[in-house]
């Protein structure tokens, strides 16, 4: 069996420079909140793509004076 090479991310989405694609993320706004949406695989190594994508997703809202 052959293992084939990762896909690159689609437009939009976040991925860590400095590592391999091996998730991907998307962000959307739903509601009151965001929805993100996840691909490939979640281990230690992809650590830096989730947080890169789940810090802006968890932020409180802007506020204007």
């Amino acid at each position: 069996m052959s293992r084939r090479p990762p896909r690159p991310p689609a437009a939009g989405t976040a991925t860590a420079p400095d590592r391999p694609v091996g998730l991907t993320t998307h962000a959307r706004p739903w509601a009151d909140g965001t929805v993100l949406t996840l691909n490939g695989e979640l281990d230690l190594d992809s650590v830096a793509v989730l947080r890169e994508a789940l810090d802006p997703a968890l932020a409180p809202p802007a506020r204007s004076s």
